[in-house]
């Protein structure tokens, strides 16, 4: 078997299939040497970034704050046991960290497990797992880095604690700001709040929130009174919000005390021009009045949570593509 060329001679296949393979690494180079991003994989991966000459920084298994070169790229490496202490990142262009498992002691003055700042590129983290075997209260993940993209996949985290008299624990906060935040595979059982989209000190453009579910501690921690007593909500946002956020398969398990429409904020029965709408038999929220396109379920996934417990953390290893 041949193939024609354009000029009407005979190419044999095997000649032709050597040439594509070729021009295919080319492009391949020139995308690296470029430092680009690749694009997400049609299945819904998220693709780590290119990275050229990166440097590795290997982890201590206690506190750390990682100075990094904005214009240079790295590969953040935790060690071969749980890392107790926040993990403060400032700085980098692309960054890459693939596994690695964090908790917070009482005594670590960040209560932050990972505080993304300052980056510049593309900081990409998978399959890392934070949990509190010291029923601490601390954020699980914080982003102040207006000018990166921040994408997280794989990422499961345990027993977050907090309380509306003390520390305001959440699973998920970009106060700092974010230029993209993408999710692929996020599993979160919290005894405060979720993920909390409200943006202090820096602008988001925009959110894609895909295979995530959050599930609430029964009973809230220290709480008296119905309902759970002291406020906690699954997902935040605000009549400011700009940013453009897509949701994919999200799901809400509320603590039994709580009714399905105080799982997210702002509640249907709120007065503000932003509510969210409760619809289909009070198991579908929607955000009509925001720039949120998709909805939310009430429940747990019918396969059970996407990050499944023993998937990340010290041994994890990336899995097929979705």
């Amino acid at each position: 078997m041949a193939l024609q060329n354009p000029t009407g001679s005979r190419m044999p296949l095997v000649g032709a299939l050597i040439l594509m393979l070729f021009l295919l690494a080319m492009a391949a180079a020139v995308w690296s040497s470029m430092g680009a991003s690749p694009p997400p994989h049609p299945g819904g991966n998220l693709e780590p970034p290119a990275l050229s000459k990166p440097e590795t920084i290997r982890l201590g298994s206690g506190r750390t704050v990682t100075k990094m070169d904005p214009a240079r790229d790295y590969i953040i490496q935790f060690p071969p046991e749980r890392k107790m202490g926040a993990t403060v990142l400032m700085g980098g262009h692309n960054v890459v960290i693939m596994g690695g498992q964090i908790s917070v002691p009482s005594d670590d003055k960040t209560r932050r497990a990972l505080f993304i700042k300052g980056a510049t590129g593309t900081v990409h983290v998978e399959g890392v797992l934070v949990d509190n075997p010291q029923n601490t209260e601390f954020d699980a993940i914080v982003v102040a880095a207006p000018d990166a993209t921040v994408q997280l996949q794989n990422i499961r985290v345990e027993g977050l604690r907090g309380f509306q008299n003390s520390w305001h624990a959440d699973i998920l906060q970009p106060w700092g700001g974010v230029r993209s935040l993408r999710i692929n595979g996020l599993t979160g059982i919290t005894g405060y709040q979720g993920i909390q989209l409200s943006s202090l000190k820096g602008q988001i453009k925009d959110i894609s929130l895909r295979r995530v579910n959050l599930r609430s501690t029964d009973p809230q921690i220290w709480s008296s009174g119905a309902n759970g007593g002291n406020g906690g909500y699954l997902f935040w946002a605000d009549c400011t919000l700009t940013a453009q956020v897509s949701l994919d398969q999200v799901y809400l398990s509320p603590r039994q005390e709580r009714r399905a429409d105080q799982v997210a904020w702002p509640t249907p029965s709120t007065k503000s021009k932003c509510a969210s709408k409760l619809s289909r038999s009070d198991s579908v929220i929607t955000f009509p009045a925001l720039p949120i396109k998709g909805e939310m379920h009430i429940g747990v996934p019918p396969q059970g949570d996407f990050v499944p417990a023993g998937s990340a953390g010290l041994r994890y290893r990336p899995s097929p593509k979705r």
